[in-house]
C-alpha cells in the first residue's frame, strides 16, 4: 500500500514535472518567437535607417543644388539691375543732351529774334534820325557840312543785362547793323574794351545817365572821357556806353557810363539798366524848367527799382547858359530836390567843364565807400550791432517793467518808508529804462539807415549810461551800509509807532500784508512789538499783531510762541570788541546771507551735504520737538550724508522720529552726560536728559569724565560729550564729507 502510494506521488510529480517542461518550452518558443519578431523589427529599423539616410543626402543635395541655382539666380538679378540702372543713366543722359541742344536752339532763336527785333527798332529810328536831320538841313543850310560825325549810338535787348551784352556798337560812325555783322561789332567792342580798361582796376562801376532829351547826358560822358566838348552830337537812340578809367585813393577803378535815350518810348529799356548800377545820375538843364519836373518821375522810378546800395546823385546842367534872365530852375531847388531824395547835389558845365570832374569824382568815392562797407565782416559787424541793440531795448523795457511794477504792485510798501528815496528810485527805474529803450531804438535804426549822425549819437548816449551805470554802482557800494541801516531803522519805526493808529490805516495794511507775504515778524523779529504803541494800549493785550500769526485769527497775536507765530530768526550777530581795523569786516559781514540765519521750515536738506547741530541749549526746548529739523534727518539719514551733533546739540537728534520709532536706533553716540549736567542750575527743569532717551530709544550711549574730549563715530554720525569736543567732531565731519 505504501509502495503504490509512493507510486501515485511519483507519478503525480512526473506529470507536475512535465506540465513545468511544457510550460518551459512553451515560454522558450514565445521568447524564441519574440527574438525572431525583435530581429526582423531591428533589420526592417536598419533598412528604415538607410532609406532615411539615403533620402537625407537627397535632400542636402537638392539644397545645395537650389542653393547654388539661388546665388546664380541672385547674380544674375544684381547683373539685370545694374544694366537697368545704365540704360536708365544713358537715357537720362540723352534726354540731357537733348534738352540742352534744345535749349540751346531755342537760346539762338530767340538771340536771332532779338536782333530782328533790334534791327526793326534801329531802322525806324534811323529813319527818324534821317528825316530829323533832313528837316534841320533844310531850316539851317549851313549844318550839313558839319565835320564832326555823329555819335555812336546802340540799341539793346532790354532783357538782357547790359554788362553782359555782346552787341554794343563801338564804331563812331553811323551804320546799320545786320545778323551777318554781328560777330565783327562784337570784335570791335571786346577790343574797344579792352583798350578802355588797359591799367587792370581793381573795381568796376556802373553808371547810368537818367534825364529827359536835350539835357547834355552824352555831351557830359563825351567831355568826361575825351576832356573837350563835342559841337555836334545826334540824340542817343536806345542806350550806349563809354568807359574810363580813374584812380580814387591809390585804388585804379574804371567806370562804365551808360548813356541813355530820354524819349518816353525807351523809358521800358532804360528802367532795365538802372536795376544793377552803382551809381545812377538823374541830369536836368537848369535853362528849363520842364526837365527839372520831368526828373521827379525819373527819380521815383529809380527809388523804386534800383539795387540796395546804389549811389545817387542829381546833377543840374548847362550853368554855362544859367544867365539871370535864362536860369529857370535854382540851385536851392535843386538842393530841396535832392535832400527829398536823399541824393547828392551838383550843378556844372558840359560845356565848360565846371564841377564834371568833381561830381564823377565825388560819385566814385561813394561807390567805392558803399563797396568797402558791403564787405562780409561789414556785414556781419551790422548785424551783430543789430542784436546787440534790439537785446538793448529788451533789457531796457525790462528795468522800465520793474519800475512800473514796483509801483503798481508794491506801492504799500514803499508806503512804509518815511523817505522819499526809495519811491524815487521806481521813478529812476522807469526813466532809466525808457531812456535805454528810445536808445535801442535810435541803434537799430542807426545800424539799419547806416546814418553816421544817428550812430554818433548812439554811442555818445551808450557812453553815458555806461558813465552813469559806474557811478550808480560805486555810489551803491559806498553808501550801501548807511542805506541798509537807515532802511531798517526807519522800517522800524513806522512799524513800532504807527501801526493801528489813528489816521495811519494804510500803513496798519502794508505791515499786515508785508507781514504775511514774507512770513515774518516785525523788522528784526518779532522783539521789536514789545516797544510799538499799539501793544501798550491796545485792549486785548496782544503781544504781536495778528498777522504775525501763521494762522491769521481774531485775537491770536496774545501767544508769541515760535509754533504760533512767525519768528525773524537770526537776530543780527552782536560783535564784541570792534575798533576801527575790524568794523569794516563786521559791516561787510552783516550784509552776507549767513549773517541772519534762515528759517528752519524753509530749509531743503537736498542742497546740503553735511549737517553741523552746535552746542547750544535751545536745542533741548525747540530743536527736541521740531518737525522741520526731523524732515531734514530724515532726509540726511536716507541718503547717508554726514551729520554731526555735539554737547546740548545731541538732543536735537530725538526729534528724528517716523511711525513711532527712532530713526537713531542701534547707533553708538554720545552726549552730555548727567555728571555734566547736573552742575547747571536748571537741571531739575530740564524737559529731557539725553543720556536716558538715547537708552530708551535703543541706542548705545557712552561718555567719559565730565569736560574730557569724547566723541563716536559711527557710520556717517558724530556725536560729541560736550563743547570741549567741538574741535575733534567737526575735524571728523570733515573727513567724512571729503571721503563722500
Amino acid at each position: 500500500m505504501k509502495q503504490g502510494d509512493k507510486k501515485e506521488q511519483l507519478l503525480q510529480e512526473l506529470r507536475m514535472r512535465e506540465q513545468e517542461l511544457e510550460f518551459t518550452l512553451t515560454k522558450q518558443r514565445e521568447l524564441e518567437s519574440r527574438i525572431n519578431a525583435l530581429s526582423n523589427d531591428q533589420a526592417d529599423a536598419r533598412g528604415e535607417n538607410r532609406r532615411l539616410q539615403n533620402v537625407n543626402q537627397q535632400l542636402q543635395d537638392q539644397l545645395e543644388q537650389s542653393r547654388e541655382e539661388l546665388q546664380h539666380a541672385s547674380s544674375q538679378l544684381q547683373q539685370l539691375q545694374n544694366n537697368i540702372k545704365q540704360q536708365q543713366k544713358g537715357k537720362e543722359r540723352e534726354v540731357l543732351k537733348v534738352s540742352r541742344n534744345m535749349q540751346k536752339e531755342r537760346e539762338s532763336l530767340m538771340r536771332q529774334l532779338d536782333l530782328l527785333r533790334d534791327m526793326n527798332k534801329r531802322l525806324r529810328d534811323d529813319k527818324d534820325a534821317h528825316q530829323t536831320q533832313k528837316m534841320v538841313s533844310q531850316k539851317y543850310p549851313f549844318m550839313s557840312s558839319s565835320p564832326y560825325p555823329p555819335c555812336r549810338q546802340l540799341m539793346e535787348n532790354p532783357n538782357e543785362d547790359p554788362e553782359d551784352s555782346d552787341s554794343s556798337l563801338t564804331d563812331s560812325s553811323p551804320k546799320r547793323l545786320s545778323i551777318a555783322e554781328v560777330t565783327e561789332d562784337e570784335t570791335t567792342y571786346q577790343s574797344d574794351k579792352t583798350m578802355g580798361i588797359s591799367c587792370d582796376p581793381q573795381r568796376v562801376f556802373k553808371v547810368v545817365f537818367l534825364g529827359n532829351s536835350a539835357v547834355g547826358k552824352s555831351s557830359f560822358i563825351h567831355h568826361y572821357c575825351s576832356g573837350h566838348f563835342p559841337n555836334a552830337l545826334a540824340s542817343t537812340v536806345g542806350m550806349d556806353f563809354q568807359v574810363r578809367s580813374v584812380t580814387v585813393d591809390s585804388t585804379p577803378v574804371a567806370l562804365q557810363l551808360w548813356d541813355t535815350a530820354g524819349q518816353e518810348r525807351f523809358h521800358s529799356v532804360t528802367q532795365q539798366y538802372f536795376r544793377r548800377a552803382d551809381g545812377i545820375i538823374a541830369m536836368y538843364d537848369v535853362t528849363h524848367e520842364a526837365s527839372f519836373t520831368a526828373v521827379r518821375h525819373w527819380l521815383d522810378q529809380v527809388q523804386e527799382k534800383m539795387a540796395e546800395g546804389a549811389c545817387l546823385m542829381l546833377l543840374g546842367n548847362k550853368t554855362d547858359l544859367a544867365t539871370a534872365d535864362r536860369r529857370e530852375v535854382t540851385r536851392a531847388q535843386g538842393r530841396r530836390l535832392a535832400e527829398q531824395y536823399q541824393a547828392e547835389f551838383y550843378e556844372c558845365s558840359a560845356k565848360s567843364g565846371q564841377q564834371v570832374e568833381e561830381a564823377m569824382i565825388h560819385l566814385t568815392r561813394m561807390a567805392d565807400a558803399e563797396d568797402k562797407t558791403n564787405t562780409c565782416g561789414t556785414v556781419c559787424l551790422k548785424y551783430l550791432l543789430f542784436i546787440f541793440n534790439l537785446l538793448f531795448w529788451l533789457a531796457g523795457g525790462i528795468v522800465m517793467a520793474v519800475g512800473i511794477w514796483t509801483l503798481v504792485d508794491k506801492s504799500d510798501y514803499i508806503s512804509l518808508l518815511s523817505s522819499s528815496t526809495y519811491s524815487a528810485a521806481a521813478y529812476i527805474l522807469i526813466g532809466a529804462g525808457a531812456i535805454v529803450v528810445l536808445t535801442g531804438i535810435l541803434g537799430c535804426c542807426a545800424t539799419i539807415r547806416e546814418q553816421r549822425s544817428l550812430l554818433m549819437v548812439f554811442f555818445v548816449l551808450l557812453l553815458l549810461i555806461f558813465l552813469l551805470e559806474i557811478t550808480a554802482g560805486i555810489l551803491a557800494y559806498v553808501y550801501y551800509q548807511e542805506l541798509n541801516a537807515e532802511l531798517r531803522a526807519d522800517l522800524k519805526e513806522r512799524m513800532v509807532q504807527n501801526y493801528q493808529q489813528p489816521g495811519q490805516e494804510h500803513i496798519t495794511r502794508a505791515i499786515d500784508k508785508l507781514q504775511q507775504d514774507l512770513k515774518c515778524c516785525g523788522s528784526n523779529s518779532s522783539a521789536d512789538w514789545k516797544e510799538g504803541a499799539w501793544i501798550h494800549t491796545n485792549a486785548r493785550r496782544r503781544l504781536v499783531p495778528d498777522s504775525c500769526c501763521k494762522t491769521p485769527t481774531v485775537g491770536c497775536g496774545a501767544r508769541d510762541h515760535p509754533s504760533n507765530i512767525y519768528k525773524v530768526e537770526g537776530k543780527p550777530i552782536d560783535f564784541a570788541g570792534v575798533d576801527d581795523s575790524t568794523s569794516r569786516w563786521v559791516q561787510e559781514f552783516s550784509v552776507k546771507p549767513y549773517a541772519n540765519p534762515a528759517k528752519l521750515e524753509s530749509i531743503d536738506g537736498a542742497r546740503y551735504q553735511a549737517l553741523l547741530i552746535p552746542d547750544c541749549p535751545g536745542a533741548l526746548n525747540d530743536l527736541a520737538h521740531s518737525g522741520s529739523l526731523a524732515r531734514i534727518l530724515s532726509h540726511f539719514i536716507s541718503q547717508q550724508k554726514p551729520v554731526c551733533a555735539v554737547g546740548q546739540g545731541v538732543a536735537a537728534l530725538c526729534c528724528a522720529t517716523e511711525e513711532q520709532k527712532w530713526i537713531f536706533s542701534g547707533y553708538s553716540m554720545t552726549g552730555p552726560s548727567v555728571f555734566e549736567l547736573v552742575r547747571s542750575a536748571e537741571f531739575a527743569n530740564l524737559p529731557l536728559i539725553v543720556e536716558d532717551f538715547i537708552k530708551d530709544s535703543g541706542g548705545s550711549y557712552t561718555a567719559s569724565i565730565e569736560d574730557a574730549v569724547h566723541i563716536v563715530l559711527d557710520r556717517h554720525l558724530v556725536t560729541g560729550q560736550n563743547v570741549q569736543s567741538t574741535t575733534a567732531a567737526v575735524n571728523n565731519l570733515i573727513l567724512l564729507c571729503n571721503s563722500s
